[in-house]
């Protein structure tokens, strides 16, 4: 977790920046939700089970500053961090 938690630091986050998290139950969605605490974020899980218009909507309303994404959301990932107007 602290490994994880110099690694988003690295990638631009801050104290009290949101952190979106799309991934399965299990270890590593565990691993990312304390990785992101320790560094000093907020998480902000995205509901798996949205259709993507929510998840973009949410992903919106968050304003996160890192998105974080495992491999069996990799494609949805990949849609949801593109730059979007409202």
């Amino acid at each position: 977790m602290a490994r994880l938690a110099s690694v988003l630091v690295e990638f631009g986050m801050a104290d009290g920046d949101r952190v979106a998290m799309l991934a399965a139950n299990g270890q590593h969605y565990i691993e990312y939700y304390f990785g992101v605490l320790w560094g000093g974020g907020v998480i902000v899980p995205i509901n798996s089970r949205f259709a993507l218009p929510e998840m973009i909507e949410q992903i919106r309303d968050a304003s996160p500053t890192v998105l974080i994404v495992d491999e069996n959301f990799a494609d949805i990932g990949a849609q949801l961090a593109k730059p979007r107007r409202r």
